[in-house]
């Protein structure tokens, strides 16, 4: 399903990130003055959150790159019941008419 190479291939940006969080952590971590170790929580915090932020971006970005890929995929191999399909499944929202038909059916 996913052919020969890897899905997303941007290892460079994986890479960028790290060497970016690297270069703040070693830069701004050794706290020489007192003022520098009182504030250093929120220096480590402010890091940690743009650290992660940053990845929960890139992830997102990845995971859409990921469902375009097997969406191409499952076109070519089913070219007629994908098209029915993808006019009625949105790609990552569902819509309020499904989510309502199905919890009425539930009730039942």
């Amino acid at each position: 399903m996913y052919g020969n190479g890897y899905a997303y291939g941007n290892w460079a940006i994986v890479i960028t990130i790290i060497l970016i969080s690297l270069f703040f952590i070693f830069k701004f971590l050794p706290m020489r003055t007192s003022m520098h170790k009182h504030s250093g929580g929120a220096l480590i915090a402010f890091i940690v959150m743009l650290v992660s932020n940053v990845l929960i971006v890139f992830g997102m970005l990845m995971y859409y790159r990921l469902v375009r890929k097997e969406e191409q995929e499952a076109l070519e191999k089913f070219p007629e019941q994908y098209r029915k399909y993808m006019l009625q499944i949105p790609m990552f929202f569902p819509k309020l008419t499904i989510l309502i038909a199905f919890n009425s059916n539930m009730k039942r």
